[in-house]
């Protein structure tokens, strides 16, 4: 458990130093171009744009973060062979990989705060009410930014380029997001599209369960409230992080 918490924290302040962290700026410069265009709108109009970009940035931001983060640990350095020196040290293997993503996540939650602050401090000044499900929000972009973290592990671990990780750890984050409103239509389709799109919702992460807009909907567990999403959440990223432990168990630098 030492080992797991030193790497992370070294992974924290690795990423910290990290030039990705310029993507806040950009961050920064759409929020307020957004107020700028939306700003001849009415006040509610401008202030519900102006969170929907926010929010929608600071989930894509956050996402080319750790993708870039996750891909340099489980590919790049053992490429460049970097990954030598922790693996010669007394840990093990398990231990350094989930250290390794925990410390990513952190940083994650870090900018998201960040940004985060940054939006709610524009609202703020825009007039906007803010509730307790607007902050929620928050919780449940750093969800889907933690499961697509062990995902591209997993993916990176098993890959041979660069290219081929970014790719398909792309189209898992776009999978995840579109596989449950295929299935909003699934009398209009051949059943065995509906087999496969229930499959695959097995395999790759649900992100529908994780839009809060649905909730506000009443779509998904309307009695049941955020807890059976948050669970679901968290148990993909242990099961996604173990497949992924076994993977850099056998694989040889």
């Amino acid at each position: 458990m030492n080992s797991t918490f030193n790497v992370a924290k070294y992974t924290l302040t690795e990423n910290s130093r990290s030039r990705s962290f310029a993507l806040s700026v950009l961050f920064i410069m759409l929020v307020f171009v957004s107020a700028f265009i939306f700003s001849r709108l009415s006040q509610v109009v401008e202030v519900r744009a102006i969170q929907d970009i926010g929010l929608a940035a600071i989930q894509f931001f956050s996402f080319i973060t750790v993708i870039f983060f996750a891909i340099k640990v489980a590919l790049t350095e053992g490429m460049d062979k970097t990954i030598y020196l922790p693996l010669t040290r007394p840990i093990r293997r398990i231990e350094y990989l989930f250290g390794r993503f925990f410390g990513i996540i952190l940083s994650a939650a870090l900018e998201i705060a960040a940004m985060g602050t940054l939006l709610t401090m524009l609202l703020f000044f825009k007039g906007a009410k803010l509730d307790g499900f607007y902050f929620a929000c928050y919780l449940f972009v750093f969800l889907k930014i933690a499961m697509i973290t062990a995902v591209a592990f997993f993916i990176a671990l098993l890959s041979t380029s660069l290219a081929s990780a970014f790719i398909f750890s792309f189209l898992i984050w776009i999978a995840g997001h579109i596989l449950g409103e295929i299935e909003v239509f699934a009398d209009k389709l051949p059943a065995v599209i509906v087999v496969i799109v229930k499959i695959f919702k097995w395999i790759f992460p649900n992100y529908t369960l994780l839009n809060l807009p649905d909730y506000a909907a009443g779509r998904f567990m309307e009695s049941a409230g955020y807890l059976p999403a948050v669970f679901y959440a968290l148990s993909y990223c242990v099961a996604v992080m173990y497949l992924a432990a076994a993977v850099f168990e056998k694989k040889e630098f």
